[in-house]
């Protein structure tokens, strides 16, 4: 995150989406492991349970994108060949990784602009307070 100040719930967001990115990075390896089996349905059930329970997870953290691209992808994967699958699970794993950096990203931006304009207005309120209050007369001391 580089020591960028977040609000809690920011913060929050960004942590459980490098958790994901993680974990994509372990589906990644899972899917390798798969595309060099024969018969890899307990990997393929693996896999497909993981990106349920990430769906799940980000409905609960209301990021419904994350969410709706897992359950997505944990449907395709079930559909076509065992090469298909493969190349499903890889090419798919990448774009969700683009998708959660992006919306990482984005959600570091909103809550630097936020914390921006709310310093503004704080900035107005007291130049107004400031302007407002009574000003003792020239030659009358401090």
């Amino acid at each position: 995150m580089g020591g960028q100040k977040l609000s809690a719930k920011a913060e929050e967001e960004v942590v459980f989406l490098e958790t994901l990115l993680q974990q994509i990075a372990h589906l990644a390896a899972k899917t390798e492991e798969y595309a060099g089996t024969k018969k890899g349905d307990d990997i393929l059930q693996a896999i497909t349970r993981q990106l349920t329970a990430i769906r799940q997870k980000a409905m609960m953290k209301n990021l419904g994108p994350v969410a709706d691209s897992a359950g997505i992808l944990a449907i395709a994967v079930g559909r076509g060949s065992q090469m298909q699958r493969t190349r499903m699970l890889r090419e798919g794993l990448t774009s969700y990784q683009q998708l959660i950096e992006r919306t990482m990203k984005a959600t570091i931006g909103a809550d630097l602009r936020k914390r921006a304009e709310d310093e503004k207005v704080m900035a107005q309120r007291a130049a107004t307070q400031n302007a407002a209050a009574p000003h003792p007369a020239p030659g009358q001391g401090e």
